[in-house]
């Protein structure tokens, strides 16, 4: 049986009625993505500096109480010893997982890690300082009620980590235009680009504070093929110059 990443609640369900502030909202997030304000000058859309996933993460949740959803399925898997979860694990003061596999979550239990299913979440008592959402949005059915749904756990200052596939990456271009196809995840249920994103956060009133693009993954099935290579080196070339071609992004949220 499938498991939702949430179970459905008043909170977490999409209403058409708009917060009362959310033109507001609306506009702090557009401001922060187009002027960069909230990264001190270092990210921002039409920056070219790209990255590194795991250094953000990991800065951000250095001896802090951590939830981090989506923790067993990343881009690493948690038999790699660069996965993400288990870096985290290693520098946060607490950390807790959800994830929607039984099998992982039975597993990680086992090897010591608190991961919870999502239909578990109430048993949580604590406020959480860093909620990390990595590479995880893309596969929700409802990304409103998504984040709405995990918005309560949040610490009054405390913020939320979100990666995510760039929708207009460069490589899907190149692909299409070289054999008329391109890669896709079967378990991803949309493509975000990071004004999608920024009305997403919008609705679930929650304010970006913060913009990056990020360096390419190191994902487990990673292999060197000439043909990717060309790609890889094309993409490169594209979103040095168009910045808006990059593969990922990464957004800072704060309630």
């Amino acid at each position: 049986m499938r498991i939702n990443w949430y179970e459905s609640r008043g909170s977490a369900s999409f209403s058409p009625d708009p917060p009362e502030n959310s033109g507001e909202v609306g506009e702090l997030n557009r401001t922060c993505l187009s002027t960069e304000s909230a990264t001190g000058g270092e990210g921002g859309l039409r920056k070219r500096k790209k990255f590194n996933k795991y250094e953000i993460i990991l800065n951000h949740c250095r001896n802090k109480n951590v939830l981090d959803i989506g923790c067993a399925g990343q881009d690493l898997n948690y038999e790699d010893p660069l996965w993400l979860h288990g870096q985290i694990a290693k520098v946060a003061k607490n950390i807790t997982g959800i994830d929607i596999d039984t099998d992982s979550v039975n597993k990680l239990k086992s090897l010591g890690y608190r991961v919870l299913l999502p239909r578990e979440i109430d048993t949580l008592e604590k406020e959480f300082d860093v909620i990390i959402m990595a590479d995880v949005i893309e596969h929700v059915e409802n990304p409103v009620g998504f984040l709405s749904n995990y918005a309560p756990y949040l610490a009054s200052d405390g913020i939320i980590i979100i990666t995510t596939p760039n929708a207009k990456r460069a490589n899907d271009y190149i692909n299409i235009l070289w054999g008329n196809n391109f890669w896709l995840n079967e378990e991803h249920t949309m493509w975000l680009c990071p004004y999608t994103m920024s009305e997403i956060v919008r609705r679930a009133n929650l304010k970006i504070t913060g913009f990056y693009w990020l360096q390419n993954y190191k994902t487990t099935c990673q292999t060197f093929h000439l043909k990717a290579s060309l790609i890889n080196a094309c993409s490169n070339f594209l979103s040095f110059i168009r910045p808006m071609f990059n593969a990922n992004f990464m957004v800072i949220i704060k309630k």
